[in-house]
């Protein structure tokens, strides 16, 4: 019996998909296989739950309650950090990484508002 719970639980942390935070709800979004961006091959396409496409850049934006964060940012070991106003700021992430795993460990942390992903809107022409 014991065997059977573990291979479950173990299942469904394998199967589980990726996810960010918006408004204090959990999104989950799944990758969408072979498909990229045609502008720009950095940008991933995902589906969220609600059946929404999103593309999403290999970028963070973040914005602090305080003014310097920087140093809340070099503790997850964030280099690439851009200020865009005295709060918020553009975490570029090397390819390899997690951007949802980056994601939620900011999302939780005290000193930060909101860490989202950078989501890239297409343009429509009316």
């Amino acid at each position: 019996m014991r065997k059977v719970v573990m291979l479950l639980v173990l299942g469904l942390v394998l199967c589980a998909n990726d996810f960010y935070y918006e408004y204090g709800k959990k999104v989950e979004v799944t990758k969408v296989k072979g498909q990229r961006s045609l502008g720009d091959a950095s940008i991933e396409q995902y589906t969220t739950s609600s059946g929404k496409k999103v593309g999403i850049k290999n970028e963070i934006i973040v914005k602090c309650k305080q003014a310097d964060c920087v140093s809340t940012l070099n503790k997850y070991n964030l280099t690439n950090i851009t200020n865009l106003t005295d709060t918020v700021f553009l975490v570029k992430l090397v390819n390899d990484e997690n951007i949802f795993e980056i994601v939620q460990k900011l999302y939780l942390d005290e000193n930060i508002e909101f860490a989202n992903p950078n989501f890239v809107k297409t343009r429509t022409k009316r």
